[in-house]
């Protein structure tokens, strides 16, 4: 599965320039991908179909920058496709614990069978 043009939205009043913000996230998304440790590597994703949102942990697989695709697997009769088939927005939630950073991102999936 695929969140294409997920946005980025920092949660730390921090005094850098935002291109450097997001390429040192992006650059530890990618880290997470390789890394299983890391503290991006398991994340929260959220659904919501017509009657209430839905929330569960998912692991990094794919992160692609220069179109703002971050990647996972699933099961393809998981909630989560019944989810999508209603609303295809979706929501993904990155905590580092020791940088104390917080991603938010939002965005609409695709999915991409294999």
């Amino acid at each position: 599965m695929y969140v294409q043009n997920a946005k980025k939205i920092m949660q730390k009043d921090i005094d850098y320039n935002h291109s450097v913000i997001l390429d040192t996230e992006f650059q530890e998304l990618n880290r997470a991908v390789t890394f299983g440790n890391h503290n991006y590597h398991c994340f929260s994703f959220a659904t919501s179909n017509s009657k209430k949102p839905q929330i569960r942990t998912v692991v990094l697989r794919y992160v692609n920058k220069s179109n703002y695709v971050i990647g996972f697997h699933t099961d393809k009769r998981s909630k989560k496709i019944e989810d999508l088939n209603i609303n295809k927005n979706v929501a993904l939630l990155f905590y580092d614990k020791d940088r104390k950073i917080q991603l938010r991102m939002e965005g609409r999936a695709s999915l991409e069978t294999k």
